[in-house]
């Protein structure tokens, strides 16, 4: 029985459509951009899946193959047994022959031709006679059994013939079946190689254009920021002169609630879709330690920060616990370590980081593992 090849329909792969990445305005706003990303990971995830039973077909198709072969291997094996078989029979069969024609050249010797019934008549009395009957009797039977089973032999070697060659049509068949599949595969393998290129492409492009929209926004609302300000200063200097005009910090220059937003809102994308890797800050490919995503989110606001949690515990403001609000870095003794990990603080008792066994995650430091780990040690960046 022939086994079924495993195939998904070629529309599985070819009707996925691969939307044209949008060129987002600086106008958009940063919710408006978080929707599109997360459509936009909808999408992924579907095509995600598709690739997921596009690489578990192959992999059926694969384990199939195996059995093929292993079953080729098999026939193989049994043809030459059934080879070696047939010729034990022929060589059986030509020494039975030779049996009959040495039998026939006893009865024949003394010279010319000898006759079953001239060795009758050649009898001495009639006990010669009967005995020489008997004697021809066993030997016809003799020659009789021996041309009986050559024919068994002769019938054994035509069934042993068509059993081979049905093994043979059956191997044609697989070999067959094995060079349909492996064609299938290779096209499988190229198709999902494809759409992983263009997922990857397409998702570089989005993060891409997201970045530089709210560069620009970060940009527009820091020129703002600072045209109030100079506002502000002329007027303070207007009504007392000798006045310093305020001092703005890298790490301020963005109105805090916005700035805020945009640092929690650039981590959340990854909830789910990321991993831990110690050195790492690649937001392409979702990969982050816990000072490296801190470093990151708050880049897509325009503020720059340390890279190692050594340099972002002494940079902010120090403020207690119980002051701390949404967007204070907030830092953990962990590995015998102090300050050995840092989060951004989401306000309800929760931060948000890159952590090791799961990537980027919300976890609670009211209770548990992170509560023990909680230093009380917070630092705030905006103001």
């Amino acid at each position: 029985m022939k086994k079924p090849l495993t195939a998904l329909s070629a529309t599985i792969v070819l009707g996925i459509s691969f939307s044209s990445v949008p060129t987002y305005t600086y106008a958009e706003t940063s919710n408006s951009i978080q929707s599109k990303i997360i459509q936009n990971q909808t999408e992924k995830a579907k095509i995600n899946e598709q690739i997921a039973r596009l690489e578990q077909t192959i992999a059926e198709n694969q384990k199939i193959m195996e059995e093929t072969t292993e079953k080729i291997a098999a026939t193989q094996a049994k043809i030459e047994q059934l080879q070696a078989e047939k010729a034990a029979i022929q060589e059986q069969m030509a020494k039975r022959e030779e049996q009959i024609k040495n039998r026939l050249r006893v009865m024949q010797a003394g010279g010319g031709p000898l006759g079953y019934l001239e060795v009758l008549l050649g009898a001495t009395d009639f006990e010669d006679f009967i005995s020489r009957a008997s004697a021809i009797s066993t030997l016809t039977k003799a020659d009789q059994d021996l041309i009986a089973k050559q024919e068994e032999d002769k019938k054994a070697i035509e069934e042993t013939e068509k059993a081979a060659q049905d093994e043979l049509n059956k191997l044609n068949d697989m070999k067959v079946e094995l060079a349909g599949m492996q064609s299938l595969i290779a096209e499988q393998k190229a198709q999902a190689e494809s759409i992983k290129q263009q997922l990857a492409t397409e998702g570089e492009q989005l993060l891409a254009q997201k970045l530089a929209a709210e560069q620009a926004a970060q940009q527009a609302a820091l020129q703002a920021a600072v045209a109030a300000s100079t506002n502000n200063t002329s007027n303070k200097t207007a009504v007392a002169k000798g006045s310093q005009p305020p001092r703005f910090s890298a790490v301020s220059t963005v109105s805090g609630g916005n700035a805020i937003n945009t640092v929690i809102s650039a981590g959340k994308q990854f909830l789910g879709n990321s991993s831990y890797g110690l050195g790492k800050a690649d937001p392409v490919n979702g990969v982050f330690d816990c000072s490296g995503f801190v470093n990151w989110a708050f880049a897509q606001a325009g503020i720059s920060v340390g890279r190692s949690t050594g340099v972002l515990v002494g940079q902010g403001t120090k403020v207690a616990p119980s002051d701390m609000r949404p967007g204070d870095l907030v830092f953990f003794n962990t590995d015998g370590r102090t300050n050995g990990h840092v989060g951004i603080y989401l306000g309800n008792g929760q931060f948000i980081g890159s952590q090791t066994s799961y990537g980027v995650r919300i976890e609670n430091m009211t209770s548990g593992y992170w509560a023990n780990a909680f230093n009380g040690n917070v630092r705030r960046i905006i103001n």
